[in-house]
């Protein structure tokens, strides 16, 4: 679990710099952050701490924080509900002290949504939030799995589109993308705790920012490709270390243009590929092609293109009967697959109206390479031309960002902006948030346990 202290002199202003009396519970709002609390105990002795926080109309409405022997005590508690009040309690052994307060309004930036009646589901969601307009006004929501807001950040660069972004295991959050914000590592007040300076094109992020189980982090960035005598764009995969000080390895879209694996512009500044989504497993780098309806694979430790599935591909496609079809049938308009082992689990935005979206599900057998469809799911009506997100969660279901492009030549009018919970087996939507207005949108989200993030004992009682 996260414990953040933030320095009280960098967040909290100057008056955090006065001692609080010996045997008080201080308690401060945190700039910026209507979802926050600050609160400061000394005691005469070294001591450890509990720390609860309730709202009394509401038993469920709990948070409990604790902490280790000291003689001051410099906590924040994530996680409140805005414009509501709470009563907190501090106690060590032999002392205790209270303090009420009421958490501020949402401000305006704020959008609205609702759930489905009936949903039902289990812990927090992250998901980027933008309007489909010019100024995105770009930001980060965590709802709980009753749609409140628990947590929002406006991003550094509210024009972003298509920002990524991920809780961590250490609760910290990484994400960028955009187009305008790099590779960057928050606390959850907001603060900057790693930014990358630069990718090795020195042209912005975009679509796909990552931690990997080593702690690096791979992200996608444009760069430019030509023949020698056209330069279109291309792009990079750079994996940065850690610290997000350095970038450690680089895969260069114009090494695939010179070896004949990707095919050349066709004119000055193209965006010929359109590079969306990353996945890295072990020594493999798949990286999927969004205008060239395409996947391919990469062996990083030599930069070799292993394979490459779709319209320009050399995998064979099998229907789910085991029937060849056209390798271009793969996917069209794909965004953020999957990889399960030997399975992939994908986001195809579709055609046309016509054909519609689904989430379709592919075994596919490297070695052999030959590639077979499984199954999909969708229901009517279901089409979004571009942006989306499909996550399998532990116990099966899907997790589903169906992002709305209202400005979107084919976009159905009438639809909004969903978040949705998927039970495939059964064929079911278990939770689905909506989006109040036709300019919401959105582009990923990922599903974050009850006991990961916040210490709220009404979905975690562990806390207690």
């Amino acid at each position: 679990m996260l414990l953040l202290g933030p320095s009280l002199a960098t967040w909290l202003g100057c008056s955090a710099l006065l001692a609080p009396p010996v045997g008080a519970l201080v308690d401060r709002r945190v700039r910026g952050q209507v979802h926050a609390r600050s609160f400061t105990v000394r005691l005469e002795e070294q001591a450890p701490l509990t720390l609860t926080c309730a709202d009394p109309t509401d038993a469920f409405e709990r948070h409990v924080l604790t902490a280790s022997p000291a003689d001051r005590h410099d906590l924040t508690l994530f996680g409140l509900l805005a414009d509501t009040a709470y009563d907190c309690e501090a106690e060590a052994p032999g002392w205790s002290a209270t303090v009420s307060f009421r958490t501020d309004p949402l401000p305006d930036w704020v959008p609205s949504w609702s759930l489905q009646p009936g949903s039902e589901a289990q812990g927090y969601t992250l998901l980027s939030h933008g309007l489909d307009v010019n100024e995105r006004d770009a930001k980060l929501l965590i709802v709980d799995e009753h749609g409140r807001l628990r947590w929002a950040l406006r991003a550094e660069d509210r024009r972003a589109t298509d920002l990524d972004a991920a809780v961590l295991p250490d609760g910290t959050l990484l994400y960028g993308g955009g187009y305008h914000v790099p590779p960057t590592r928050l606390g959850l007040d907001g603060t900057v705790l790693a930014q990358a300076r630069d990718t090795s094109s020195g042209q912005p992020v975009h679509h796909h920012v990552e931690q990997l189980p080593s702690g690096e982090v791979v992200a996608l960035a444009s760069a430019e490709a030509t023949d020698g005598e056209t330069v279109w764009e291309g792009f990079v995969v750079d994996v940065f270390s850690p610290q997000l000080d350095e970038i450690v390895w680089t895969f260069d879209a114009q090494a695939a243009v010179d070896a004949g694996w990707l095919p050349p512009g066709k004119k000055p500044d193209q965006d010929r590929y359109h590079a969306n989504a990353l996945v890295v497993d072990g020594d493999r780098l798949y990286v999927h092609l969004f205008y060239l309806h395409t996947l391919m694979a990469i062996h990083r430790p030599t930069g070799e293109v292993l394979w490459t599935l779709g319209e320009h591909g050399d995998v064979e496609l099998l229907d789910v009967d085991g029937t060849p079809i056209p390798a271009a049938a793969w996917g069209r308009r794909v965004h953020a697959p999957e990889k399960r082992g030997s399975g992939w689990l994908i986001y195809e935005n579709g055609a046309s109206a016509e054909v519609g979206s689904r989430i379709r599900e592919l075994h596919i057998d490297e070695d052999a390479k030959v590639a077979q469809l499984l199954g999909d799911w969708t229901e009517p009506g279901w089409y979004e031309p571009i942006w989306g997100d499909v996550d399998e969660l532990p116990n099966g279901h899907w997790l589903i960002t169906r992002a709305h492009c209202n400005r979107c030549p084919r976009a159905p009018r009438e639809h909004t902006t969903q978040i949705m919970q998927v039970d495939p087996g059964q064929d079911e939507v278990v939770w689905r948030l909506v989006f109040g207005d036709a300019l919401d949108t959105s582009y990923r989200a990922q599903r974050i346990g009850r006991c990961d993030l916040f210490h709220h004992v009404g979905y975690c009682p562990e806390e207690r």
